[in-house]
């Protein structure tokens, strides 16, 4: 399935924005100037962060590979740099320029998550934190797609789904970050969300009714969210010179 076509099927409702406890804490208790969400999709959680006042006065940046996905961003606030790009390397993102970084339920999907580590690491400036999650299971954890490769998957894009952590911390670790927080909540879902897209309803929507009916989930045996928050350490970058 082609990127657009993909964007168009599996729509993100702003009404719906998860929102971890884990992230507010971050943007309530630190001070910063510029932030970037890799991995945007439609712009639901930039616009949660909008509508509770966090990009006020913030340079906010915002990538996706759908074009078709940035267009809703645009619409959220035209000055948010809107920029079509791969999360796994983010060629067209600058160097050392951001000190807060966001990415949720993205890594999952990238070809190499060694490479979007490694890219997370580029653009950050040293003390920059950097807020991603990403899907967990537990052995026996089964839904109904395939992937590519032949695993049940949530989500038939999924090249992976992690069920060790040093699987990923390996990478992390060896890209100048220090993990500062990892916890797992159980994954649920709205089957409303899966109803709407079936009708065709309009998903950039914060209607009170949508916003009610979402709320109603269940959970997903032996799915969790895997939340990791981690530091671009000072001290390497200054090694490394």
């Amino acid at each position: 399935m082609q990127i657009e076509e993909y964007a168009r099927k599996h729509r993100h409702f702003w009404a719906s924005a998860y929102f971890p406890p884990e992230l507010r804490f971050i943007l309530d208790t630190n001070s910063f100037d510029s932030l970037i969400d890799i991995g945007c999709g439609n712009g639901a959680l930039l616009n949660r962060l909008k509508t509770l006042g966090y990009l006020k006065n913030k340079h906010v940046w915002a990538v996706d590979f759908s074009e078709t996905r940035l267009d809703s961003v645009k619409a959220i606030d035209s000055s948010i740099v809107a920029v079509q790009d791969d999360a796994q390397f983010l060629e067209k993102v600058p160097d050392s320029h951001f000190d807060l970084i966001i990415s949720s339920q993205v890594i999952e999907h990238v070809l190499s998550d060694q490479d979007m580590i490694s890219a997370l690491s580029r653009i950050a400036r040293p003390n920059a934190l950097v807020y991603l999650d990403t899907v967990f299971k537990k052995s026996y954890g089964w839904y109904f797609y395939r992937n590519r490769h032949g695993r049940f998957v949530l989500d038939p894009t999924h090249e992976r789904e992690y069920t060790s952590e040093n699987s990923l911390y390996q990478y992390i670790r060896n890209s100048g970050f220090r993990i500062v927080h990892s916890s797992k909540e159980h994954m649920r879902f709205s089957p409303s969300n899966y109803v709407i897209r079936k009708l065709g309803v309009a998903s950039d929507t914060n209607s009170k009714v949508f916003s009610i009916l979402s709320k109603l989930k269940i959970p997903v045996p032996r799915y969790f969210y895997w939340k990791i928050l981690m530091v671009k350490q000072a001290s390497l970058d200054n090694n490394a010179k």
